[in-house]
């Protein structure tokens, strides 16, 4: 029997419900899957049946690469799955130490370090946002007076939208800097990046405790393109369609897939993110590319080279694509071709329930309520129980997701989204104060 070892499993990373999802496939395939994670859940042994392997938090990487190496140094580990933001630069690590098949650490590196990943694709001809490093607020505001208001400030680290900043004038630069630095120095995100060049000895280029991106604000519509890398080679599911929160928050709170695009339109951005993934030297993992598509291209805004992990994304997929991609990235992690299609001619949307300021959840929706949801034709899931508690943007683990809702439609994805975003919007969750 083949064992695959799951690091800090996200969305994408087959968590419980999706081994148990997947169960038949994996015994089919004689294959049992060990889960590494912080503080893991009692439950969690009843399905993953390859052990249990307890490791410190995801930023504190120097300190579970010794746990991983010894444990792996007594199991016989056939496959890494590595599909999480948490799990990624942990799993290139592993990845090449065993020998395995996945993204190299140089890849990793380029997929999480902003500045080289800018710098990455800008040398290859591929279109982003024109920025530069900086470390003070005269800095931005040298660059904001060429590339004009309003600009962006980004850690260097890939924090998953929690440290991106819009500053719209120039009163308003001193301010959006001192906040900015204060953060990054105990940014988790930033010193698991640290902990994986110096593991890695690899440059970072730059200092991302003391240093950040200033770029340009890209117009256009937000889409985001998901997928896998075989063989040196991307395969598409499709482009979606992001709807993003409100100015100045950058959460995404809806997916369309596929975009109500034409051909044309769809085959432009994919030549786009082609280009993007050669330049960074992406293989045998799954991607996700996020871009602002306008009238004459499409921008990158970020590369992911792991698969995108927002909740339920593996049945927005199936909906449309017939395929689960958590599933296919353990193919792909295993030395397998799995087979990725656009599309089945399905239009679905995706729609979150958000909430923006600190709380915790007194009341969620009932299984009844969620049922009757599905009489209508609609799936939802929960994903903050009572007593979750929620962050307002700027907190380390904000991260506003309450619900999902799943709709799709026979001509019109955006027909989806708006019984989709209809649906969430009347979920029934109640709060209390900040504790």
């Amino acid at each position: 029997m083949r064992t695959v070892l799951v690091l800090y499993p996200g969305a994408a990373g087959m968590q419980r419900a999706q081994v148990e999802r997947h169960q038949a496939w994996l015994l089919e395939h004689d294959l049992r899957l060990a889960l590494a994670e912080h503080v893991p859940n009692p439950a969690d042994a009843e399905v993953y049946a390859g052990g249990i392997v307890e490791l410190p938090p995801p930023e504190r990487l120097a300190e579970a690469m010794p746990v991983l190496e010894r444990w792996c140094a007594r199991h016989a580990v056939d496959a890494v799955l590595a599909q999480s933001e948490a799990g990624f630069l942990a799993g290139a690590l592993l990845i090449a130490r065993l020998g395995v098949p996945g993204p190299s650490r140089d890849a990793a590196h380029h997929c999480t370090n902003k500045y080289l990943c800018r710098s990455a694709l800008h040398a290859a001809g591929v279109a982003v946002p024109r920025f530069r490093l900086a470390a003070s607020a005269r800095e931005v505001a040298a660059f904001a007076a060429d590339a004009g208001y309003p600009v962006v400030l980004k850690a260097v680290a890939s924090t998953m939208a929690r440290l991106v900043t819009v500053v719209h004038d120039p009163g308003a630069v001193a301010s959006a800097v001192a906040s900015m630095l204060e953060r990054l120095e105990h940014a988790p995100d930033v010193r698991r990046l640290r902990d994986f060049a110096r593991l890695a000895a690899l440059d970072l280029g730059c200092d991302p405790t003391r240093q950040f991106l200033v770029e340009s604000f890209s117009r256009g519509q937000a889409v985001e393109m998901d997928g896998l890398m075989l063989d040196g080679s991307a395969r598409f599911y499709g482009l979606m369609e992001q709807v993003l929160s409100r100015p100045p928050l950058f959460y995404i709170e809806s997916y369309l897939l596929p975009a109500d695009l034409g051909v044309a339109e769809h085959q432009s951005v994919a030549a786009a993110c082609t280009g993007a993934l050669a330049a960074l030297g992406l293989r045998d993992s799954g991607f996700s590319i996020e871009m602002r598509r306008g009238e004459r291209r499409a921008e990158i805004i970020e590369v992911n080279g792991r698969l995108g992990q927002d909740e339920a994304f593996g049945d927005l997929f199936q909906a449309v694509c017939g395929g689960d991609p958590a599933l296919h990235a353990l193919e792909l992690a295993l030395g397998g071709r799995p087979q990725v299609h656009a599309g089945n001619g399905v239009r679905a949307a995706l729609a979150y329930r958000c909430h923006y300021a600190d709380a915790t959840v007194t009341h969620a929706p009932t299984r009844a309520e969620l049922e009757a949801l599905e009489v209508q034709g609609l799936r939802a899931g929960v994903i903050a129980a009572p007593g979750t508690r929620t962050h307002a943007p700027g907190h380390p683990d904000a991260y506003p997701h309450l619900a999902w809702v799943l709709a799709a439609d026979a001509h019109s994805s955006c027909a989806a989204h708006a019984r989709a975003a209809r649906a969430a919007a009347g979920l029934d969750f109640r709060f209390s104060g900040p504790v």
